[in-house]
């Protein structure tokens, strides 16, 4: 059995576990993920952007899943290292693959939302009809090949198949948002932990926002996480995404 293989069967063996803990809209996308990678593999080296990574290698490890979606909740002092001098943010915590509620309530620019994917889901599906997986769906394994060849991100779609939930940044027409929101990704674990990340970011036409997005791991365990960010700006908006 291929290293891809067994990640389907555990997909499989734990599927009704993990799309109760997710939400239709995410669900919807699964089988067809599944039937795609059912007949593919890992990517090689000879894949132009897996020409310096094994990935089979990285997805041989033995790690642990978290189709619950359980954490400790935020410490003080978890955005420590993160601040930006003369920066003001809007920070939004992420640990593992898990968008942690704010403490207190965030205050926002009208038309500005930041939503988990599934809150999106429920409050304007129509968002994610729209956006979700729609350009990583037509994501190329070698970026010089055209969107409308068959062979695919194999890391991406599997992506989608094992995701739960997600972060949405949602800017409406019009809107520029003067704050930078800022993304803090956190890989917490008391064992070697494999998690899935999707971050969604929308900007309406002639609307700004700039995205900031800091990596930290706690421990000396072993994370490995897939993650995927899809962006979309309409006419005459403007998107910066910039990671530390």
């Amino acid at each position: 059995m291929s290293g891809l293989q067994s990640y389907l069967r555990l997909f499989d063996d734990q599927r009704s576990l993990l799309e109760s803990h997710s939400c239709a809209a995410l669900n919807g996308h699964r089988d067809e993920a599944r039937s795609f990678l059912a007949g593919v593999d890992f990517p090689h080296r000879k894949t132009e952007r897996y020409r310096n990574t094994d990935a089979a290698a990285l997805f041989a490890g033995n790690y642990a899943t978290d189709f619950t979606r359980t954490l400790d909740a935020l410490r003080p002092g978890d955005d420590r290292g993160c601040t930006v001098p003369h920066l003001p943010t809007v920070p939004v915590h992420v640990i593992n693959d898990v968008v942690v509620p704010p403490v207190g309530e965030v205050q926002l620019p009208e038309g500005v939302q930041l939503l988990t994917l599934c809150q999106a889901a429920a409050e304007h599906p129509e968002w994610l009809e729209r956006y979700y997986d729609r350009a990583a769906h037509h994501e190329p394994a070698n970026q010089h090949k055209h969107a409308d060849r068959e062979e695919r991100d194999v890391v991406t779609r599997l992506n989608t198949l094992f995701v739960q939930d997600g972060l949405l940044i949602h800017v409406a027409a019009g809107v520029r948002m003067e704050r930078t929101v800022q993304v803090v990704l956190r890989s917490r674990s008391d064992v070697d932990l494999l998690s899935h990340r999707r971050l969604l970011i929308v900007a309406e036409a002639g609307a700004s926002v700039n995205v900031l997005v800091c990596e930290h791991a706690d421990g000396t365990c072993r994370y490995l996480t897939t993650q995927v960010t899809e962006i979309y700006a309409g006419e005459d908006a403007a998107v910066s995404v910039y990671t530390l």
